[in-house]
């Protein structure tokens, strides 16, 4: 298909969340989708859309910066000082680009479910306003370069949509140890796409960290490794940026820009027990969940800094809807499904969808349950992000060229020149 196919202008993106999976890996069960492919669908569908992959256990900071080189290319820079601080490599893996020609005018839509919230939210941050760390250690240190990302002043993003976010981090990792869980995770996706534990089915991506799967190395024996590896000890990792101190910080560092469509929408697995008051898991819940919305539906924290009372026990099985809502400090509105109309520069959350658990949303079920058709959500999803952009005049100057001549041009620059490489004085 060419651009002029499609029925959005500006390509939709997926991000996945923690513990996630690029769509050659899981023996092909794809995360956006299980069985079925959320990408192919609307592809086929006539809406532009990709799939993004970047670390699933790595800090929000590294998930973004690879996400940023996933889309326009070149070779992932997590940054100097940000290497420096935490002991990692500053360079990582080079990749083409799914989407080199993005620009202020060839804007995208993002989409992240899970963990994947966090890191589209931080990107726009990073682009928009670069990262003050990062620029004050270059000018300390010019000959040791920047990366373009650091820098900001990029409009390139037109509308995050967060599927099952954890905008406000989750209950669930005040009572879990959730490094054990961690592999757990993994080992009970390979068993609904039902795979073999010992073939190579997952890369945690943590090269930066200099692990690296071995050749030959069974899954179970490289999962060990992750599990003890260093990574755990700071709080540049995937959990505490999804804890809800992390959460917190982020939203305190983060903003909600004017000139953007944001929505969320949030899950619901739980049912109001009346003896107690307290959320129980709905039958059918996914058996990965089912602990966690038990305990999360009773556990109340009034001394954390964000307190933690009997609002927060509904849940999706892992996020509480009240944190899938919006970013607390915010603006935000609740909105309708019925709603034709959305405003940009505020969070718009829709009902939590009831009956649809952690990861019914991106149609990854456990095969003991009836499963989600979620591709209608999807379309609709698409349907709104084709709305938004109408709503937005064009300039007169908008080139009008096709994407296969866009993403050529871009590409010959990127592998010839390295556009997008670090920025040296």
């Amino acid at each position: 298909m060419t651009a002029n196919s499609f029925f959005n202008e500006y390509p939709i993106i997926l991000v996945h969340g923690f513990c996630g999976w690029g769509r050659e890996e899981m023996g092909g069960f794809k995360y956006w989708g299980g069985i079925n492919d959320i990408e192919a669908k609307l592809n086929d569908l006539h809406y532009r859309t990709y799939t993004a992959t970047v670390g699933p256990v790595s800090s929000n900071w590294e998930r973004t910066v690879e996400l940023y080189h996933y889309i326009v290319g070149g070779t992932v820079d997590y940054g100097a000082a940000h290497a420096k601080k935490y002991g990692i490599k500053r360079f990582g893996h080079t990749y083409h680009g799914i989407y080199p020609s993005v620009s202020d005018e060839n804007k995208i839509h993002l989409v992240g479910h899970s963990m994947g919230g966090h890191s589209i939210r931080q990107l726009e941050n990073f682009l928009r306003d670069g990262s003050k760390e990062e620029q004050d250690y270059y000018k300390e240190n010019p000959d040791e370069g920047i990366s373009e990302l650091f820098l900001g002043g990029k409009k390139w993003i037109h509308s995050l949509t967060c599927v099952a976010p954890a905008h406000n981090g989750s209950s669930a990792l005040e009572f879990t140890d959730m490094v054990e869980i961690t592999k757990k995770l993994i080992l009970e996706f390979a068993a609904f796409a039902g795979l073999n534990l010992n073939e190579s089915i997952y890369n945690f991506k943590l090269e930066q960290w200099g692990i690296k799967k071995e050749m030959g190395e069974f899954f179970l024996d490289y999962a060990d490794r992750i599990i003890k590896s260093d990574i755990w000890t700071t709080k540049n990792n995937a959990w505490y940026d999804i804890s809800i101190e992390g959460s917190e910080l982020m939203n305190k560092n983060t903003k909600t820009y004017k000139d953007t469509y944001y929505f969320s929408h949030p899950c619901d697995t739980t049912l109001l027990n009346p003896l107690t008051g307290h959320h129980l898991p709905l039958i059918g819940t996914n058996p990965l969940f089912i602990g966690f919305a038990y305990e999360m539906g009773k556990y109340t924290d009034k001394d954390n800094a964000t307190p933690i009372g009997s609002e927060w026990w509904p849940s999706d099985g892992c996020v509480p809807v009240i944190s899938a809502q919006y970013p607390f400090g915010h603006p935000n509105r609740e909105a309708s499904d019925t709603d034709i109309e959305f405003k940009p520069g505020i969070w718009n959350y829709f009902p939590a969808k009831h009956g649809w658990d952690h990861m019914d949303i991106v149609g990854v079920h456990s095969k003991l349950r009836m499963m989600h058709d979620v591709i209608p959500f999807y379309k609709e999803l698409a349907s709104r992000m084709v709305d938004t952009e109408k709503a937005v005049p064009k300039k007169k100057e908008h080139k009008e060229h096709t994407e296969e001549k866009a993403t050529k041009e871009v590409h010959e620059k990127v592998t010839s020149k390295a556009k997008h490489k670090t920025v040296k004085k």
